[in-house]
């Protein structure tokens, strides 16, 4: 009888996903911890009833992501030349094979759509140079390259195309979002250069002192309910691109795209292994330690399973904001909701001595000679319904006893960055960056408040604990060490 049951469920799916009225298109699972959770979440969609193939799409892109030279083999096979297979895999732009894609693809009523990304998808607020060729007459660019490119920075996905024309696929012109119509149309543009993210630029701004950072963030309105927060970087790091690639997407606009890549994306790192070992070492700590205290071990436990059994995921998302704020590389990056901490961090540089780290302060003297690679403070504020659950902190941990001071002292936050098909995540919540010009910037923190030592620091010691047991070699994990700072 439940073997009856299962046929009939399965074919009520599958008469729904067929039916082209019924379309559910889901970008929930992009911003689960791990892709293991976006595996379950995607499976659970498909189950649904929904058209969201994600999970499955991610293996069209997820070796090439990860092997340059599986990207090059793919770019071959969809007809690009070997220069532009290099351009290409250079530029971050994924090949996929039709043959790869074709039985993955989702067909509601207004678009073809790999896993829940659209096909050729554009913004009308900042249009293609040739909308015409670009997206509706491509049949001929079909046939020569049979298959489609996915830039991994942006998850955006296209039919093939010909490297050779200034499509501007991002749009051709400079359009900055009207969120912040007013605070842009205050400032004057001699004021400040252009950077650009997808299809908007947005403002880096020429400034010589907190004061004036703190008066232009005034003048930004809030236009979501997590706020404004910011990341301060010792340097600017732009996308490399190859010059048809950015005439591919940009044309002859503004192509500046700031690099914010979680250290995972940049070294090709697989969290994932290290998350649920992370996870399991703190249950198993949070339950047997100090176990003769009963009465409060016995609450303990109680809201740790609560936390285990929340639908948001909770206990997850706290575990890898631990895992990102003490030093091991995760989908996400470290953010600030307070300017001055992230002045200090763009004016102060790291340093490794003997296996301890510690960070030194700029003279204006070590400034670069090269403008734009000055330190750089970047303010962001999540508009876009995609990212406006993506901010996250260590708060739940200190519910079942692991207080983490590190980040509580460096009012830090986690952006959860997604995972290797969309790197540069974080960008587009950019509402402006500021340039730091040569100067002394005298900051209301410093290095032994922001990085109190274990002795202080409980979640600190519990890390560095961590990174040093032995299960991680017993079980063949990647092993990364909790940098040290006393």
């Amino acid at each position: 009888m439940k073997k009856e049951r299962k046929k009939e469920r399965k074919k009520e799916i599958i008469q729904k996903t067929n039916n082209e009225s019924f379309s559910i298109l889901s970008e929930y699972n992009k911003n689960l911890p791990t892709e293991i959770h976006s595996a379950f979440a995607s499976l659970g969609a498909f189950l649904g009833g929904s058209d969201n193939f994600e999970y499955l799409a991610k293996y069209a892109t997820k070796y090439q992501i990860y092997n340059s030279e599986k990207n090059i083999e793919y770019a071959k096979k969809i007809n690009y030349s070997d220069n532009e297979t290099k351009e290409l895999d250079k530029s971050g732009i994924i090949a996929i094979p039709a043959t790869l894609a074709v039985s993955l693809l989702a067909l509601p009523k207004s678009q073809n759509v790999l896993g829940s990304i659209p096909i050729d998808e554009i913004n009308t607020a900042n249009k293609p140079a040739d909308l015409y060729n670009c997206v509706f007459n491509k049949e001929k660019e079909d046939i020569k390259h049979p298959g489609f490119i996915m830039d991994k920075y942006y998850r955006s996905i296209f039919s093939g195309l010909e490297l050779d024309k200034e499509y501007a696929i991002y749009g051709e012109n400079n359009v900055m979002r009207d969120h912040y119509a007013d605070f842009y149309g205050s400032l004057k543009d001699k004021d400040y250069e252009l950077l650009r993210c997808k299809h908007y630029c947005m403002p880096i701004i020429d400034v010589n002192s907190i004061d004036l950072m703190k008066a232009l963030i005034s003048k930004i309105p809030k236009r979501s309910e997590s706020g404004i927060f910011f990341r301060g970087q010792t340097s600017f790091y732009e996308l490399q691109r190859e010059d048809r690639v950015q005439k591919n997407l940009f044309g002859n606009s503004e192509s500046k795209e700031p690099s914010l890549i979680t250290s995972a994306s940049r070294t090709n790192y697989n969290y994932d292994h290290l998350h649920f070992i992370l996870k399991y070492f703190l249950e198993h700590e949070i339950v047997f330690k100090d176990y003769d205290n009963k009465k409060i071990k016995k609450n303990i436990f109680k809201k740790l399973e609560e936390l285990k059994k929340s639908f948001h995921l909770k206990l997850d998302y706290a575990v890898m904001a631990l895992a990102q704020h003490y030093g091991l590389p995760t989908h996400g990056l470290d953010v600030t909701t307070n300017l001055d901490v992230a002045v200090w961090f763009a004016t102060n540089r790291f340093k490794m001595e003997n296996d301890k780290a510690t960070y030194t302060k700029m003279d204006t003297n070590e400034w670069n000679k090269n403008k734009s690679k000055w330190p750089t403070v970047f303010v962001f504020q999540n508009v876009l319904n995609s990212t406006s659950s993506s901010l996250q902190d260590c708060v739940e941990l200190e519910e079942i006893g692991l207080k983490a001071l590190r980040p509580q002292r460096q009012s830090a936050k986690f952006f959860h960055a997604a995972h290797s098909d969309h790197q540069n995540r974080l960008a587009e919540s950019l509402v402006c960056a500021f340039r730091l010009c040569p100067n002394n910037y005298e900051t209301e923190v410093d290095f032994d408040y922001l990085f109190p030592s274990p002795d202080e620091d409980e979640a600190y010691e519990f890390m560095i604990n961590f990174a040093e047991n032995e299960m991680l070699s017993v079980l063949n994990i990647p092993r990364k060490t909790v940098t040290k700072f006393h």
